[in-house]
């Protein structure tokens, strides 16, 4: 089972805890207060071995004192995505997704180069996922921090903080709606006050 303990390694534990579910169709992850450590980073293409890839009708309740941290230390060409679906992932049907996280954190691995920041990601819903809700959750310390191209979805009550490029990027999708959520200390172009240009819907 997964070790809240800030060093171990969890991704293959939560990856089975999601193959589990999505064997029966759908239901609950719940994670317990505790600081869960994912060695995450890779260099070349995504794969499907390299993140908590998640699954059609999937509900994950964290307690607020969560904390989902990725392990290591970034160097250019270094590349990271912690939670995320996408139709070439690992469930490629990947639609009625909610994530509650109760003031949980997402904790990346600050990227120090503007050469990758946006393959960097807390959270990762790419291929215009259906459904998908997300409440309450901090992500932080991230390239960008969350990128949301999602259809009919909602992602209420959270932060992204200090993303490297942006706090949260959409570049397709439809029917989005952000409420009460905060965007702060995010960095465009890699440099603190810079005026690069945003990319189409990013949240800087």
């Amino acid at each position: 089972g997964a070790v809240g303990d800030g060093v171990t390694d969890n991704l293959a534990a939560f990856r089975n805890a999601v193959a589990a579910i999505d064997a029966v169709g759908g239901g609950t992850l719940y994670i317990p207060a505790g600081d869960y450590g994912f060695n995450i980073m890779f260099t070349g293409a995504f794969t499907t071995n390299t993140s908590v890839w998640l699954c059609a009708n999937l509900t994950i309740v964290m307690d607020a004192g969560v904390t989902c941290r990725v392990l290591g230390t970034w160097s250019a060409g270094k590349k990271y995505m912690l939670f995320g679906a996408n139709t070439s992932g690992l469930y490629p049907s990947a639609q009625n997704i909610r994530i509650y996280g109760n003031g949980a954190r997402i904790i990346g691995v600050p990227t120090t180069s503007s050469v990758d920041p946006d393959l960097t990601h807390g959270l990762w819903f790419n291929d215009v996922i259906n459904d998908v809700q997300v409440h309450d959750l901090i992500v932080e310390d991230c390239g960008s921090c969350a990128s949301f191209d999602l259809s009919n979805s909602l992602v209420s009550g959270c932060t992204f903080a200090r993303g490297e490029n942006v706090c949260v990027a959409v570049t397709e999708g439809n029917n989005i709606t952000f409420t009460n959520c905060r965007f702060t200390g995010c960095i465009a172009g890699g440099t603190p006050g810079g005026t690069a240009a945003p990319d189409a819907g990013a949240l800087r």
